[in-house]
């Protein structure tokens, strides 16, 4: 199984199970009487509401306890400044991503701040409050910077998720693509949540 069509395996289960769990329990049931075309727009429609909602923030963020804003507006001022760089410990080069942030396989690099970095090296179970990742996501060159994905915990009780602000943002030549940004964003605690208090990138040896 080559590592494109894995993760696109992936993100299929991604979809589905944002779909189910968050859709068709609310949703109207398709028509067995629609036509082809008619059940294709039922579908396209019913994924589309699902990945709006998988993406949305389920919970209040409150004020941000560590480096990184949570208020969009100085979020995005914040990275763009690159102030991340900072951050003590970072990947010295990009490697391929494997979740389904941008696209699939394409160019990350990591950036972590003092606090997780130190919960990381110490084998932590858990993570304090301000803890802080920030994701390059480059396109296919490897140098093209594409966006950024972000977690910050906002909470000292990560509660399923809630605790932690998530954020990913696209950059575009018009204005940049907010795909999510808030507290307990079900498609990004989702995949976190089999990571260690939900931050899966590992400390550069």
């Amino acid at each position: 199984m080559t590592f494109e069509f894995e993760n696109k395996i992936r993100w299929a289960a991604y979809v589905t199970a944002a779909t189910v769990a968050f859709v068709y329990p609310l949703s109207t049931s398709f028509s067995s009487d629609a036509n082809p075309d008619e059940f294709k727009k039922q579908f396209e429609e019913l994924i589309s509401d699902g990945l709006e909602k998988a993406t949305k923030s389920t919970t209040d963020t409150g004020a941000a306890m560590g480096h990184v804003p949570t208020e969009i507006g100085e979020l995005f001022a914040y990275l763009k400044e690159g102030k991340y760089k900072d951050f003590p410990v970072s990947d010295k080069e990009t490697y391929k991503s494997r979740g389904p942030h941008a696209k699939f396989g394409r160019p990350v690099r990591v950036f972590f701040d003092a606090a997780i970095a130190k919960s990381l090296s110490m084998e932590g179970t858990t993570h304090a409050a301000g803890s802080s990742v920030v994701k390059e996501m480059f396109k296919k060159d490897g140098t093209t910077l594409d966006g950024w994905a972000v977690m910050t915990k906002t909470r000292e009780n990560s509660d399923k998720g809630k605790g932690w602000f998530w954020s990913e943002i696209i950059l575009t030549d018009a204005e940049p693509k907010i795909v999510a940004a808030g507290n307990g964003v079900r498609l990004c605690s989702g995949c976190h949540s089999r990571g260690k208090d939900f931050v899966l990138s590992k400390l550069p040896k």
